[in-house]
């Protein structure tokens, strides 16, 4: 499950499947980074996605202007790298 500003695991599918958990955060990173370095680029998949999916005409102006601001929480640095963290209780 992915929520805004985090991503879920269960406690027993993280334990049963640990290598694919690393994966998946891998490659979640790695879509993080793309999103960091190519803002422009990533604004235009947003609203074609938007646009595609759910029908709503979003431009790519508006889009970028979601990359643009800032978090409304305080997290480390994505280029940190993923850590374990802490599992669900």
């Amino acid at each position: 499950m992915v929520i805004p500003g985090g991503v879920v695991a269960t406690k027993k599918f993280a334990d049963e499947k640990p290598e694919l958990v690393a994966k998946w955060l891998e490659g979640y990173q790695r879509g993080v980074d793309y999103m960091i370095d190519n803002p422009r680029e990533s604004a235009k998949h947003l609203g074609k996605y938007f646009r595609e999916n759910a029908g709503i005409n979003l431009s790519d102006e508006v889009c970028l202007k979601e990359f643009e601001t800032p978090a409304p929480f305080s997290a480390p640095s994505s280029r940190s790298g993923c850590s374990s963290g802490r599992t669900g209780r």
